[in-house]
């Protein structure tokens, strides 16, 4: 990006990458069959922070998390050990679009609220006997007078990275098939709307959306 002066890789501009620099010429449907062969598809960025340090995400994926669940396992013997992933998410008024079908050439409206009203919901994932609580380092989970149960150990994340938190793609799906393209005049309407959209979540849907890659160096 930083060479070619695009933000944003259409077929055509990748088609013309390629014969540039390589001399192979391929036409959009081509293109699109070798990308998916890759495993890629056409995504839309996550907004990443100008701190992220890739080096200690690496680390906390590469065994770094794996580490940090047998030191918790070893502190208490004789007790199940399970991993959970906390995050919260704010919602409300201030409304948000997404991607919708729509008429070829035409840019689609849709309704933003510009309110200031919010909501937040929590959430954490698979709950059991002694928890190893993922966490990211915002201020309320790492203060002094935080009480911590006595069955919960807090791991925390790599400063800066919250792509590397699943919940964040429960957030993700909830915002854009059930929050988007609303007007919602209350803060009462808006609590109601956080809780249906978080009731659709059905029994098997958040494992497909938290399946992380680095997560598979994880098993008890």
């Amino acid at each position: 990006m930083e060479t070619t002066g695009l933000s944003a890789w259409t077929l055509g501009e990748l088609c013309r990458e390629v014969e540039t620099r390589w001399g192979v010429r391929y036409d959009e449907g081509h293109m699109s069959k070798l990308g998916r062969a890759l495993g890629l598809s056409r995504q839309k960025a996550r907004p990443s922070h100008p701190k992220t340090d890739p080096a200690a995400g690496e680390a906390f994926a590469k065994g770094g998390l794996r580490s940090e669940l047998d030191r918790i396992k070893a502190e208490h013997p004789g007790k199940r050990l399970t991993l959970w992933f906390q995050d919260e998410m704010r919602s409300g008024q201030k409304g948000r679009v997404c991607h919708r079908w729509f008429t070829r050439g035409q840019r689609p409206p849709g309704l933003c609220d510009q309110r200031y009203t919010w909501a937040h919901l929590s959430s954490t994932l698979a709950p059991d006997e002694h928890a190893a609580m993922v966490v990211d380092g915002a201020g309320w989970h790492i203060a002094r007078d935080l009480c911590i149960p006595g069955n919960v150990t807090l791991v925390l994340m790599p400063p800066c990275a919250p792509e590397m938190n699943p919940v964040e793609r429960v957030w993700l799906f909830l915002r854009e098939r059930h929050l988007s393209h609303r007007l919602l005049a209350r803060y009462n309407a808006f609590v109601d709307a956080l809780c249906t959209a978080s009731n659709a979540l059905t029994p098997g849907r958040p494992l497909p959306l938290t399946s992380y890659p680095y997560l598979n160096q994880v098993s008890f």
